[in-house]
């Protein structure tokens, strides 16, 4: 006996979804290069947990939107400006 029924789209997990909505912020330009990144705000204008937050952060971080400095925190690099790292920490020094 043949079934066919239609597969269910899985709704994307929350961390997914708050990578999404920071990428479509950064596309709208809701961010300037340089600016700071406040995990506790984000999370609270998202509704979500901090951990969250920080997670879609890092992952933004390693496809070279964001960045992050130990005792400073996650800021936005900047859409045209990303330098491979071994760019970003010769200029650095």
């Amino acid at each position: 006996m043949n079934i066919n029924i239609k597969k269910v789209n899985r709704p994307p997990t929350l961390k997914e979804a708050v990578i999404d909505r920071l990428r479509e912020d950064i596309c709208r330009n809701h961010f300037q290069p340089g600016q700071p990144l406040t995990e506790i705000k984000i999370a609270k204008s998202m509704n979500v947990s901090r951990g969250t937050v920080r997670e879609a952060l890092l992952q933004l971080k390693d496809e070279g939107l964001t960045e992050f400095i130990p005792h400073k925190g996650f800021s936005y690099i900047g859409k045209g400006v990303l330098a491979p790292k071994s760019e970003t920490h010769r200029l650095s020094t």
